[in-house]
């Protein structure tokens, strides 16, 4: 009798875990198409389907700000733990929590599948292709993440910048998300003055290398596509009221005409901007109009910039409690015909095209000596000219031209096979 109701209830425990499987089976497929909480990311009003959920839609990074090398940064640069996904889930994870929530098991039981942990890390800046042979040619996502202290003080405001990630980079600070950006070669940052909190900071960045035939560049190249968080990584510190970009330029080599034009945030329009060239001895004042926008005129008589005698200028460029410095080469060029003009005499350009990998290793050139090895081989040939092929490279590139006396000819990366989306 005993036997006997075993082996009928054996049967009904059989179907039971079955269909409970089934129902456990679906749920999660169920609960992956709902709306993800993160900050800075909202779901798409179509219809949600449990088998195709919609995309997120993130938001645009911050206006771009520009001369990071000489601002108050605190470098982000180092080891940063990753973990690799191929297959693309951990945008969403489970339960609605991906891994920019960076959760930790703490009964054991929780439905984590992920781990960020010091056993697994990739260099930043460069490139995964180089750094692990198993990443050679992977296309696909992976997710760095670090922590960082940091002590905000009232009346400064705080910038994540990047100076390149290849290709799409969807930057997540404290578990929410900032926002994404599109396109390597290119620097962008996001404000993060709400967020950042007095301690330690987690930050956690998705980089996906994935292209199709509407991105630039597309899949078809004549250059090796790198994956990765490629340039440097900064925590930016401004005043409330700061220069965003500036610009300032010889409009006229015989008149010494030399204009320019200050971006400012945090200001109301008529706030007065000062450009000061010290070494020239000449400054001018202008004031800010409805969009933050102030624009200059002065004469001067600068020794004009030229390959043979690269002389640089000390500019500044100063609002309230902020000034921002650069150093500036002063010359004009111009094309008539066939042939190019710098400071008004023809020039003919003796060069070499180059990638931004470095001759001195594998992968990516990531730093000021990996621009030095390539350029001075390019100077002992006799160049005065390179051109960046075939997309911006790294902003210590173009300035360590300015030092060495090279002219530069940049491009955007649209190359072969490309269409736009439908």
């Amino acid at each position: 009798m005993l036997n006997s109701r075993l082996g009928y209830a054996g049967p009904l425990v059989y179907r039971a875990r079955h269909y409970l499987a089934g129902i456990l089976a679906v749920i999660p497929m169920f609960l992956l198409a709902l709306p993800v909480t993160a900050t800075g990311a909202r779901e798409d009003a179509e219809e949600v389907s449990i088998f195709s959920p919609p995309p997120i839609i993130y938001d645009a990074p911050s206006p771009l700000i520009t001369n990071i090398p000489n601002r108050d940064i605190q470098s982000l640069n180092g080891n940063w733990n990753v973990v690799i996904d191929k297959l693309g889930t951990g945008e969403r994870g489970i339960l609605g929590k991906g891994y920019y929530a960076n959760a930790k098991q703490v009964s054991g039981m929780e439905l984590i599948e992920y781990s960020f942990d010091e056993r697994q890390q990739l260099k930043v800046p460069g490139d995964w292709n180089s750094q692990q042979e198993r990443l050679f040619f992977y296309d696909g996502s992976v997710w760095y993440q670090r922590t960082f202290a940091a002590q905000p003080r009232r009346g400064e405001r705080y910038y994540l910048h990047f100076g390149g990630a290849n290709f799409t980079t969807t930057v997540y600070l404290n578990g929410a998300a900032l926002g994404q950006h599109k396109g390597g070669y290119t620097p962008f940052d996001f404000e993060v003055t709400d967020l950042l909190k007095e301690g330690d900071n987690d930050l956690v960045v998705r980089v996906d290398n994935t292209l199709d035939h509407s991105s630039i560049p597309t899949m078809r190249t004549d250059w090796w596509q790198y994956g990765g968080i490629t340039r440097d990584v900064s925590l930016v510190m401004v005043p409330d009221t700061f220069i965003r970009q500036f610009h300032v330029w010889l409009a006229d080599f015989e008149s010494g005409d030399i204009r320019g034009w200050a971006q400012v945030e945090g200001t109301d329009p008529g706030t007065a901007v000062t450009l000061t060239i010290n070494e020239l001895n000449v400054s001018a004042t202008a004031n800010t109009d409805v969009n933050g926008r102030a624009e200059f005129q002065l004469s001067a008589s600068p020794r004009l910039w030229t390959p043979e005698d690269p002389v640089l200028y000390e500019v500044s460029v100063s609002v309230a409690e902020d000034t921002s410095n650069d150093r500036v080469g002063f010359r004009t060029m111009r094309r008539e015909g066939g042939q190019i003009f710098l400071n008004g005499k023809p020039v003919f350009l003796r060069g070499i095209s180059m990638h931004e990998e470095t001759v001195l290793g594998d992968g990516v050139a990531t730093s000021r000596a990996d621009a030095e090895a390539s350029f001075t081989l390019a100077k002992q040939l006799g160049a005065n000219f390179v051109r960046l092929a075939h997309y911006p490279h790294n902003e210590h590139t173009v300035r360590l031209a300015d030092e060495l006396g090279l002219m530069l000819w940049s491009e955007i990366p649209v190359y072969w096979g490309y269409r736009l989306a439908q």
